[in-house]
């Protein structure tokens, strides 16, 4: 296997054309001949950053990989390692962008995961994404972990938008940050804070820390301040609070 020195040119010229150097002795020592074939051997001795495509056969039709980085592995149709090291994109249409021991791994077609960056990420359900962070998962159908650190949505459409070992399982459940908080229960929603739970009560909706939901339907919050209530019940529609000289009372 040739070697190609980094400093090399290169003019290519068709199989048919005759190399030969034709020059003095002293010029033709300073010319070599190199193939495709030396520049893919170069390549994989150790060259990173180096991009790829490739087909894939008994798929009935034209399918590509790309790949750039270092031990990055693009392994599926039409999937897409753009960076990074140690990086895994398995699933068809499935993208890391960038970052270390990433994967994107939805086997179903049309796939379509995707990590975006980070450390330790894994974006395996149908469509789903990890936009960074570190030691998210993205796990469910349409699910997202925009980033923080291990974090997981395993339920159909669920979102954790960030924070710190957060969990979003519940259907269309969503965690907007805050620390140890579980959106169990389908449409259930945790802003923030420390160590909620919506336990398996749906559409339960929590805003503190340390809050379990009790029952569905609700929404649950610590502490509650109401500034700016109206002092007038006219104009409200019912089931809103007014304050009728320091007490309040809701419209029938």
């Amino acid at each position: 296997m040739a070697t190609i020195p980094s400093t090399q040119k290169f003019h290519t010229v068709s199989a048919e054309v005759d190399t030969e150097n034709r020059g003095s002795e002293t010029a033709n020592s300073r010319r070599e001949v190199f193939t495709m074939q030396d520049i893919v051997d170069t390549a994989g001795a150790g060259i990173p950053s180096i991009f790829e495509e490739g087909s894939f056969p008994g798929s009935g039709q034209e399918t590509s990989t790309q790949r750039v980085g270092s031990s990055n592995e693009a392994n599926k149709p039409y999937a897409t390692v753009s960076g990074g090291e140690s990086n895994t994109a398995e699933g068809f249409h499935a993208t890391v962008g960038g970052g270390k021991g990433n994967l994107a791994s939805n086997t179903t077609n049309p796939g379509g995961s995707t990590v975006g960056g980070g450390v330790d990420n894994i974006s395996s359900g149908l469509s789903s994404t990890v936009a960074g962070g570190n030691n998210n998962d993205a796990t469910g159908s349409r699910s997202a972990v925009g980033g923080g650190i291990g974090n997981t949505a395993s339920g159909s459409s669920s979102g954790v938008f960030g924070g710190n070992s957060n969990s979003a399982t519940g259907q269309s459940a969503f965690i907007g940050g805050g620390t140890q908080n579980d959106a169990d229960s389908d449409y259930s929603t945790i802003i923030g804070g420390d160590n909620n739970d919506t336990l398996t009560f749906n559409n339960s909706h929590l805003i503190g820390s340390n809050l379990e939901s009790d029952r569905a339907d609700c929404t649950f919050v610590e502490n509650l301040s109401i500034k700016s209530i109206p002092t007038s019940a006219t104009g409200l529609p019912s089931g809103s609070i007014w304050s009728n000289a320091g007490v309040l009372n809701i419209v029938p």
